[in-house]
C-alpha cells in the first residue's frame, strides 16, 4: 500500500496534465466526426468522458500545482527547483480549460450559462497567476511563464465571449433592431416652433418637418465586391442567415397568405437549394458551438498571432534553457504540451484561414489587394482540400430510420437478464437508440430529395390558400379519387392531438406493406418507407422535436410498444418478417369480433395499422398509385412537423448533427418567408 501511495504522488500530476491534453484532443476529434453523421449516444459518452472530465482533472491538476508552490518545503522527487518547471504548466491548463476553436461547448444550453463560466474563468486565472509570480523566482521559466500565461488568458477568454455571443438573450439582442424611443422633447420643441411660424406665414409645411420615420429601403440589398462565383455563393448564404438567426429563438413559423411568400428558393433547383442551406446551417453551428463569432475579427485576428508567436517563442526559448536540476520526465512532457499546444493553434489557425466566414469577409471587401488575397486563400483551401480530403469534405446529409416492428421484436427476443441490467444502470434507452437506430446518406439520391422538397413547395403553396387545422393537406384530394376508401378516410381526419397515433398506425402500415409486397411494389413504397422509418425515429429519438403535436407523455407510443411486445410473447413469434403479417392477420380474426363499443379506450393501434395495410394492399391491386398515395401522406406529416417546430430544438440538435427535418424547416423558411420571419406564440 505504502509503495503505490508513494507510485501515486510521484506521477499523480504528471498523469493529470497528459489526461488533460488528452481529454482536450478528443472533443476536437468528435467535431469532425459528427459532421458525417447524427449519433446522439455517442454524443452523450464523450460529453460525459471526454468534456466534463477535461475540466474536471485540468482544475484538479492546477490545485495540485498551487498547493505544490505554495509550501516552501515540498519538493519533486527531492529536485527543489523541478517544482518551478512544473509551475510552467500552468498556463497550458489555462489554455486546456478554453477549449479549440472548434469547439466550446456540446450543449446549447450551456451558452445560458456563460456568467457561471466567467465567474470559474477569475478563480482559475487566479490562482494561475499567483502560480505564475511564485515561479517568477526561477530566471530560466520567468520569460516562458508570463507570455503563456497571457496566450492561456486569451484562449479562455475568448470561450467566456463565444459561450456569451451563443447565448439565446445575445442574439435576440443582436437580431432585433433598437427599441425606437419616439419622439424627444428637442423634436417637440422644434415641431411646436413650426408650427407657430407656419400659422403666422398662413402655410404649414409640413414636408419641412426634419424627422424621418421611414428605414432605408435598400438595408436589405447584399454588395459583394467579389466575382468569384463560390465566393458569392457564401456571401448571399451568411446574408440570408443573418437575416434569418432570429427564427432560432424559439418561435415558430407562422404561415399566411401569399403575401408572405419569399422568393429565395422560388427557381433554385434542389441540389442548390440545399448547398445554400448546408452554408447556412454551418454558419449557425459556428455561432453556438464554436469560438468563430469572437475569431473572424480584427481583434480576433490579432488574439491568432500573438497566441502563435508566444506558443512559439516560448518553444525556442525553452529548447534553448540551461535544464539542470529538472527531471527528465517533466522535461519531456514539457515538450510534449508545448508541441501540441503549438499544432493545435497553427490548425486552428489555418481552419479560420480555409472557413467560410473568412471569405465572406474579403468578399464584401472593396479593393484590388482584397481580390488577390481572395485568390491565395482559393488557392490554399484547394491544397488543403487534397491534403485533408475526409477532413475538409462536406458533411454527410443522413436520415435516421428507426423500425417499430423490428425494435420490439428484438426487444422481445432479448434475454430477461440483460434488459433487467440495462434497467437497473437506466440505460437502456440509450442502448435501444444506438443499437436499433441507423442512418442512411441521401446525398447521393438527389431523386428522393427532389421528389421531397418539390412535395414541400407544393404544400407551402395549400397552406397559404387555406389555414388548415389538420395534419393532411394534399392527400384527401388524392383519395377522392379512388373508389370505396373508407378505412383510409377514417385515418386522414385527424386532428392535432390524434397526431402521435396517426403517425404509428400508418407506421405499422407502411411496414407491413413493406414486408408482403412484390419486388416492384418494393421499389415503389422505399421512398414512403424512408420518411415512416424517419417519422418513427423523431418520435422515438428525438421526441423534443415533435413537442409541439405530440404528447408530454408519449402515451401512444408506450402503449404501440407494450401491445407489439404482447403479440410477439402470445403468438410466439420466431422471425421478424412475412410472419408477423399473417400472425397479425390470424389474432385480427379475432379482434375483429369485438364489438365497437368494447374498443372505446383500449390500444387497438397495431389492429388499426393491419387494418389499414390491408385495405391498401387490397386497393393496390392495379392501381399503382396507392403507393404514391402513402408517400404524399409521410410528406404531409413530415411538412406539418416541419412547420410546427422550434428553432431552438434544431440548434439544439446542430450539435450532434444536421437533423433531415432541418432542412425542410429551413426550406421553409426560405420559400414561404422570403427575407422575413414572424413569430407565433
Amino acid at each position: 500500500m505504502e509503495g503505490f501511495r508513494e507510485i501515486f504522488s510521484h506521477w499523480e500530476l504528471r498523469v493529470f496534465i497528459i489526461l488533460s491534453m488528452v481529454l482536450q484532443a478528443l472533443p476536437i476529434l468528435w467535431t469532425y466526426y459528427h459532421r458525417r453523421i447524427s449519433s446522439q449516444p455517442v454524443q452523450r459518452i464523450l460529453w460525459l468522458t471526454a468534456f466534463l472530465t477535461a475540466d474536471f482533472v485540468a482544475t484538479l491538476s492546477l490545485g495540485a500545482i498551487f498547493h505544490l508552490n505554495i509550501n516552501p518545503k515540498a519538493t519533486i522527487d527531492n529536485s527543489p527547483q523541478n517544482k518551478y518547471l512544473l509551475a510552467l504548466w500552468v498556463p497550458f491548463i489555462l489554455l486546456h480549460l478554453g477549449k479549440h476553436s472548434r469547439i466550446t461547448t456540446f450543449s446549447l444550453a450551456e451558452n445560458e450559462f456563460w456568467l457561471s463560466h466567467m465567474i470559474r474563468f477569475i478563480y482559475h486565472e487566479l490562482i494561475a497567476l499567483f502560480v505564475c509570480i511564485l515561479a517568477s523566482n526561477e530566471t530560466r521559466v520567468k520569460f516562458m511563464s508570463i507570455i503563456l500565461f497571457v496566450t492561456g488568458t486569451i484562449k479562455f477568454g475568448e470561450r467566456i465571449i463565444a459561450l456569451k455571443r451563443g447565448s439565446m438573450n445575445e442574439l435576440r439582442f443582436s437580431t432585433f433592431k433598437k427599441a425606437d424611443p419616439g419622439f424627444s422633447i428637442l423634436d417637440l420643441v422644434s415641431y411646436d416652433n413650426m408650427n407657430n411660424n407656419a400659422n403666422i406665414q398662413g402655410e404649414l409645411e409640413a414636408e419641412s418637418v426634419p424627422i424621418h420615420l421611414s428605414e432605408d429601403p435598400n438595408t436589405d440589398q447584399l454588395f459583394v465586391a467579389s466575382q468569384n462565383e463560390n465566393v458569392r455563393f457564401l456571401c448571399a448564404a451568411y446574408h440570408s442567415f443573418n437575416k434569418k438567426k432570429g427564427l432560432y429563438i424559439d418561435p415558430s413559423i407562422r404561415y399566411g397568405n401569399g403575401e408572405e411568400e419569399g422568393d429565395t428558393f422560388h427557381d433554385m433547383h434542389t441540389t442548390q437549394a440545399f448547398n445554400l442551406m448546408e452554408v447556412e446551417l454551418g454558419f449557425a453551428y459556428d455561432l453556438f458551438y464554436t469560438k468563430s463569432a469572437c475569431m473572424h475579427t480584427i481583434w480576433g485576428w490579432i488574439a491568432r498571432f500573438i497566441c502563435l508567436i508566444s506558443i512559439l517563442c516560448a518553444f525556442v526559448s525553452f529548447f534553448h534553457i540551461d535544464k539542470k536540476g529538472f527531471l527528465k520526465p517533466d522535461v519531456q512532457i514539457t515538450y510534449i504540451l508545448l508541441a501540441a499546444a503549438l499544432i493545435l493553434e497553427m490548425v486552428s489557425l489555418l481552419e479560420s484561414v480555409v472557413s467560410n466566414r473568412t471569405k465572406v469577409q474579403i468578399g464584401l471587401r472593396e479593393g484590388q489587394n482584397w481580390r488577390h488575397l481572395e485568390n491565395l486563400v482559393q488557392r490554399f483551401c484547394s491544397v488543403m482540400e487534397e491534403l485533408g480530403g475526409r477532413i475538409f469534405q462536406r458533411p454527410f446529409t443522413v436520415m435516421g430510420q428507426f423500425n417499430m416492428l423490428s425494435y420490439c421484436f428484438n426487444d422481445y427476443k432479448s434475454w430477461s437478464f440483460v434488459k433487467w441490467v440495462l434497467n437497473l444502470f437506466e440505460l437502456k434507452v440509450l442502448w435501444n437508440n444506438y443499437y436499433y437506430t441507423k442512418y442512411i446518406p441521401i446525398d447521393n439520391d438527389p431523386e428522393l430529395k427532389n421528389h421531397i422538397f418539390s412535395g414541400v413547395r407544393r404544400r407551402l403553396q395549400e397552406q397559404r390558400n387555406a389555414q388548415h387545422k389538420v395534419f393532411h393537406m394534399i392527400t384527401p384530394t388524392l383519395l377522392a379519387q379512388m373508389p370505396d376508401t373508407k378505412v383510409l378516410q377514417a385515418n386522414l381526419t385527424g386532428e392535432l392531438i390524434e397526431f402521435e397515433r396517426h403517425l404509428l398506425v400508418w407506421h405499422f402500415a407502411t411496414e407491413l406493406c413493406y414486408r408482403t409486397v412484390g419486388a416492384e411494389d418494393i421499389i415503389r413504397l422505399q421512398n414512403a418507407k424512408y420518411l415512416s422509418d424517419y417519422m418513427m425515429y423523431l418520435l422515438a429519438i428525438c421526441p423534443s422535436m415533435l413537442s409541439i403535436v405530440t404528447t408530454a407523455e408519449q402515451k401512444s407510443y408506450r402503449n404501440a410498444h407494450a401491445t407489439c411486445v404482447q403479440f410477439y410473447s402470445d403468438f410466439r413469434v420466431t422471425t421478424d418478417g412475412f410472419e408477423v403479417y399473417n400472425k397479425l392477420k390470424e389474432a385480427y380474426k379475432l379482434f375483429y369480433k369485438i364489438r365497437d363499443d368494447d374498443r372505446i379506450n383500449r390500444n387497438t393501434l397495431l389492429w388499426d395499422g393491419f387494418e389499414l395495410a390491408y385495405e391498401l394492399k387490397r386497393l393496390a391491386e392495379g392501381n399503382i398509385q396507392v403507393w404514391e398515395l402513402l408517400f404524399e401522406v409521410w410528406m404531409d406529416m413530415l411538412s406539418f412537423v416541419a412547420m410546427n417546430t422550434h428553432g431552438k430544438d434544431h440548434a439544439e440538435r446542430l450539435g450532434t448533427g444536421r437533423e433531415f427535418i432541418t432542412y425542410v424547416w429551413l426550406f421553409m423558411v426560405h420559400s414561404n418567408l422570403g427575407s422575413r420571419y414572424q413569430f407565433q406564440r
